[in-house]
């Protein structure tokens, strides 16, 4: 034998000799402990491999939702791309911002997502513009409906901090907190540019939303982790030269380009003179829309504001500025010195667009010569619509060649308001929901019945609807007896044929609706410096500079200070204190109904009054009209 085998059996016999099990408990602990370090190691790995296959699937269930908001976008179709948004009106005005709209339109690509709790997404995306590239955080969470867009959670972003500086303070958010030197820098930077010691103090507040804010010697601005982060996560040079272009209007404002109806134009240069004097405010440059491309997508961008009613063509385009955060949050703007149905018509989709300043309504004139040729009663203010119905039917087969004659459209929206009234124990501005199918079917089908008894005036432009109607009315024409027009038209219409007023007309169970056509002034998108207009804004909501058009102002103390419901001829006095507490305006959204192809479809029977209803015009959103 060899010595190694001599060992080896020495090593068993003696194994065997001192009794012990070469199995020890012993071994069997570090046998188990190895098994147990494999398991761990295999289910370390499973998990892992599971955990990253879920999260490539919720990846990629993120990026399917963020390519239908794109597709939809691109498509113009707001309301699916807005089905994919929780119905927040503040986050989805926020997507109409031109920043925002600039990353819808690029696209983006979900680069990573991470879980909130148990149903919210924390999505870091990134989009591509004008040859850089950037990356925000947009939030989504799981509802019954599928996943949709939400505001940032609270939890996220931790407790606000506030930091003195030599400029005022800085408020920003424990998520953001390592910026907050940067932030210092980039502002004491900016103030000794502009203003160096002369600067007034600053409060900045770096926010975990897209809110705004009216606040004196404030400027809140979103985080820049919702709005542009450069590749490495740091705020991108977008960021800090959106913050810089509202330091400058803060320090050092340029003067406002402010556009008006050529009319108007002197009595508005000197709301502004008064208004740089008294509150040192920037210089306001009064514009004439007349000098300015006809197209208002081409002159609204070149303007800081305007004294015109926004359309919802502008709106869904994103070119004007939400006030909403500039009306909550100012508390020398008092919301609460407006007549309640002229307020209504500044908002759209729970927003407010533009800051009402006068009102318009139209009134029913009536000959009573042709009333006591017929042998008929006039009417009285209470009249109905089955009493004005029958009175033009009586004129249209007599002597006056027309029953009835509209000069816009409000006999069709007052008709529709009328007919959609449900209001028993409250005026209609309280009650009375938006248009509905049925309320303007109801209304094209009493215009099917009216039409002819009415010349046909809704291809004319307003002047030449108006022209047509005063020749009409004349005496010589015998043309028409039951006529709608304007209160500014009165003496006109009572020289020519000693005419009466009228209200709209109701029903035996409402008092009648008269639609409300609203003006005021909004503030473009492009401009940047929207607070200062917001300034301008506010005070000429005070004003009245439209004294000779009998336009109801849109303030109770605005209009008493004028003497407004003081100064009206008698009769028609009497006419707009009836109607005006059941009036309401003619929201934004209807504006689009009873155009010329409506009635036009309904008169030559070409559709009937509830398919002419779907032939209103396709709204289209974001300004892209289906490219």
């Amino acid at each position: 034998m060899t010595n190694e085998f001599n060992w080896q059996i020495e090593d068993t016999q003696e194994m065997r000799h001192s009794g012990r099990d070469p199995f020890h408990w012993s071994n069997w602990w570090w046998v188990m402990l190895a098994l147990a370090l494999v398991a761990a190691v295999a289910l370390w790995h499973n998990v892992r491999q599971q955990l990253a296959a879920e999260q490539v699937e919720l990846q990629r269930y993120v990026q399917r939702r963020l390519d239908l908001q794109h597709q939809a976008f691109i498509a113009g179709d707001g309301d699916l791309f807005f089905d994919s948004v929780q119905n927040n009106p503040a986050l989805r005005a926020a997507q109409l911002w031109p920043i925002n709209q600039e990353a819808w339109r690029a696209g983006y690509t979900a680069t990573q997502v991470e879980q909130l709790g148990e149903s919210i997404a924390v999505v870091s995306a990134q989009w591509t513009a004008a040859g850089q590239t950037y990356q925000r955080l947009l939030f989504y969470e799981q509802t019954p409906n599928g996943l949709r867009q939400r505001p940032s959670p609270t939890a996220f972003w931790g407790q606000p901090q506030t930091i003195p500086t030599a400029w005022g303070k800085l408020v920003l958010y424990e998520v953001d907190e390592a910026w907050a030197a940067e932030f210092e820098r980039q502002i004491s930077n900016a103030a000794d540019f502009l203003c160096g010691r002369a600067c007034p103090p600053l409060d900045v507040i770096v926010a975990p939303d897209w809110a705004d804010t009216a606040a004196p010697q404030t400027i809140l601005i979103p985080s820049p982790r919702l709005i542009a982060l450069d590749m490495a996560g740091q705020p991108s040079p977008l960021y800090w030269q959106i913050l810089l272009t509202q330091l400058k209007a803060y320090y050092a404002p340029d003067p406002i380009r402010f556009a008006v109806p050529a009319a108007q134009t002197r009595a508005y240069e000197e709301l502004a003179t008064r208004f740089a004097q008294y509150y040192l405010a920037p210089t306001i440059e009064i514009v004439a829309l007349e000098s300015l491309p006809a197209d208002p997508a081409a002159w609204v961008p070149m303007v800081d504001g305007a004294a015109v009613a926004p359309t919802e063509a502008l709106l869904t385009a994103g070119m004007v500025r939400d006030l909403t955060d500039y009306v909550n949050s100012d508390a020398s703007f008092n919301q609460g010195d407006f007549y309640e149905q002229i307020w209504l018509a500044g908002w759209w989709h729970g927003r407010m667009w533009f800051v009402p300043h006068t009102a318009e309504m139209s009134v029913i004139y009536y000959d009573p010569f042709a009333y006591r040729q017929l042998g008929r009663a006039e009417p009285s203010l209470r009249w109905t619509w089955a009493e004005m119905q029958a009175d033009a039917a009586a004129f249209a087969t007599g002597p006056y060649g027309w029953g009835v004659a509209d000069a816009g459209r409000d006999l069709l929206f007052s008709y529709a308001y009328n007919w959609g009234n449900s209001c028993a124990t409250a005026v209609t501005v309280r009650c009375n929901g938006r248009l509905r199918e049925a309320d303007i079917t109801a209304a094209l089908t009493f215009y099917q019945q009216m039409a002819p008894q009415m010349p046909e005036l809704s291809a004319l432009s307003p002047t030449e609807r108006e022209n047509l109607l005063l020749t009409l009315t004349s005496p010589s024409s015998n043309g028409v007896s039951l006529w709608v027009s304007k209160p500014v038209e009165y003496e006109n219409h009572f020289q020519q044929r000693t005419a009466s007023v009228l209200p709209f007309p109701s029903s035996e169970r409402f008092d009648g609706v008269t639609p409300l056509w609203v003006q005021g002034s909004f503030i473009s998108a492009a401009s940047d410096q929207p607070r200062q207009v917001w300034a301008w804004l506010r005070f000429l909501s005070y004003q009245y500079p439209s004294r000779t058009g009998r336009l109801i102002p849109a303030r109770p103390s605005v209009a008493q200070g004028v003497g407004y419901w003081h100064t009206l001829p008698q009769p028609l006095d009497n006419a707009l204190r009836t109607a005006f507490p059941f009036a309401r305006p003619v929201l934004i959204e209807e504006q689009n109904v009873f155009l010329p192809a409506q009635l036009e479809a309904v008169r030559t029977n070409k559709n009937t009054p509830a398919e002419a209803v779907r032939l209103r015009p396709r709204v289209v959103w974001f300004g892209v009209g289906g490219e």
